[in-house]
Parts: C-alpha cells; structure tokens; sequence
C-alpha cells in the first residue's frame, strides 16, 4: 500500500502525461505500487523527477512511464544518490596520538630486522635448493638425450642402417 506522499509523486507523474483510460490507469497504479513497495522515498521523488522533467534516457513523454521505467528511474536516482553519499562520507578518523618510548622504537626495530634476517635466511636455502633441483633435472634429460659417443656405441646405433656398403653396391648391380 502506497502511502500519502507516494501517491502525490505518482498522481504528480500520471498528470504530466497525457491521460490514461479508467482501466489503464488502475492497472498502471497497480503495477507502480508493485515496483514501489520497497523504494525510498527521496530515490522516488528524484525518480519522478528525472521522467517528468525528460531526463530518462528513451523515454518517449509523450505517453506515461511503464512500471520498469519507473523503477529503472529510481534505481538511477538511488545510484546517484549512493554515490554522492559515499563521496562525501568522512573518512576513518586518523589514529589517535600515541606517545612511542625510544624503548619500544628499539624493541620493534631489533623484532623487524630478525623477521628480515629469518626471511633472508629461508630464501636463501629455497634458492639453493632450487637451483640444486634444476641442475639434478638438467643432468637426467642430458643423459636421456645424449648418447654416448665412442666409436663402438656409435657403430652399435648405425648398425642395420648401412649406405653405401660395398656389399649392396655389388648386389644393387
């Protein structure tokens, strides 16, 4: 259910546009009420606005606004208005002054420069270890794909592939 000043925004809507027929009028009250049961009323009264004053990209004035063409005027109003509000929200308050002793500068500072060191330290190792792993890796493909190259294990690999022996030649003629 609409109340008062909801039903002046809509009655200010429907007679800026030319009138509707007695059944299409309550049929589109009806369905305005439906799409405005959850609504603002600031983001109603600037939605209004933009369809009346002919700011509702496409809309054709000269015919009443549907149901999806208020609600999607609206919803820009609401937009506009979140985004003006998050513009001028104030920021988080700075914090508070906090008198720091030269002793807790120092015990912060000597925690830091150990977490560093530790973190230096590790990176160090899992650098070494990566590059041990690489050089492991590099190792095992080279041998997969480097055949050893002594004349008996290079005659044993050619065996059987032959060209140009003098016993094909003789029988080839």
């Amino acid at each position: 259910m609409m109340n008062q000043r909801q039903t002046a925004l809509i009655s200010l809507l429907l007679g800026s546009f030319p009138a509707f027929q007695s059944g299409d009028a309550e049929a589109a009250i009806a369905a305005y009420q439906f799409v405005l049961k959850d609504t603002d009323e600031r983001d109603l009264e600037q939605g209004v606005s933009i369809l009346v004053n002919g700011l509702y990209p496409g809309h054709d004035g000269r015919f009443a606004p549907t149901a999806p063409q208020l609600a999607t005027a609206v919803r820009m109003a609401r937009d506009k208005r979140l985004d003006s509000d998050r513009r001028t929200a104030k920021r988080l308050p700075p914090p508070p002054d906090k008198v720091v002793t030269e002793e807790e500068r120092a015990r912060v500072k000597a925690r830091f420069e150990a977490l560093l060191a530790n973190v230096v330290k590790e990176e160090k190792l899992e650098d070494e270890a990566r590059v041990q792993r690489e050089r492991e890796r590099f190792a095992r493909v080279n041998a997969r794909f480097d055949p050893p190259q002594d004349d008996a294990s290079i005659m044993e690999r050619l065996m059987g592939y032959s060209v140009g022996s003098p016993e094909s030649e003789r029988e080839a003629s």
